[in-house]
């Protein structure tokens, strides 16, 4: 796959997930904890904020050789740089 085709697939992924996030937060945590509706922008960071949080569970460091192990790390490097411009860029939005 080309990699316009996965910055779109990504973007539309995201946008799928805090559209998804958003309404399930206006239908449980607005009326039983009386907390305020989320804006698209607002799910859309926090959709960012837990991928960021839970992008590292799950790796077991000792089935992996040190190659993987690297690969792990830069993996997680371009998650944290993603994380960080799609954030800053949902921001602007707000």
């Amino acid at each position: 796959m080309r990699p316009l085709g996965i910055l779109v697939l990504t973007v539309l992924l995201l946008l799928i997930r805090a559209i998804v996030f958003s309404l399930l937060w206006g239908w449980f945590m607005v009326p039983v904890f009386h907390l305020p509706a989320l804006t698209l922008s607002a799910a859309c960071g926090v959709t960012i904020l837990i991928l960021l949080c839970l992008s590292g569970l799950g790796t077991n460091w000792n089935d992996h050789s040190d190659e993987q192990k690297a690969g792990l790390i830069m993996q997680s490097l371009a998650i944290n740089v993603w994380s960080l411009g799609t954030g800053w860029v949902v921001h602007l939005f707000m």
